[in-house]
């Protein structure tokens, strides 16, 4: 709400709403009848500074990522033979366990806790 500073005739400070402007009320502290002027009373406040977007690079400096994972072509899957993989929970694509984005979609899935690894299929697990 926009609010409206001003000074009673006994010199008591006070604020007062900018849809109170033109009307007469009494000083909460002495009584005396003070008008609430118009000439500010629906001025738009001053715009918020601009902020930066976030980047993709920063989410993952947030997010705690050391270094960026190694790009794999889309044609070519994941070699299941070579470690233990995971499926991506959006592309279900499957992604070496060192890994924490999907290098298919992009999708930050973290690191997988080993006592989770135990509830994988089979066939993807360590």
């Amino acid at each position: 709400m926009n609010r409206k500073s001003l000074t009673c005739s006994n010199g008591h400070h006070l604020r007062a709403a900018g849809a109170l402007a033109g009307k007469t009320l009494p000083c909460p502290r002495c009584g005396v009848a003070v008008t609430v002027p118009w000439e500010d009373a629906f001025t738009v406040p001053e715009q918020p500074p601009q902020r930066d977007s976030l980047s993709d690079t920063g989410v993952m400096r947030i997010l705690g990522e050391a270094s960026m994972p190694v790009q794999q072509s889309e044609t070519q899957p994941s070699d299941p033979s070579t470690g233990s993989h995971r499926p991506c929970p959006r592309c279900e694509y499957l992604v070496s366990d060192q890994s924490t984005v999907c290098p298919k979609c992009s999708c930050y899935m973290g690191v997988l806790p080993q006592f989770l690894r135990a509830l994988l299929p089979k066939n993807m697990s360590a």
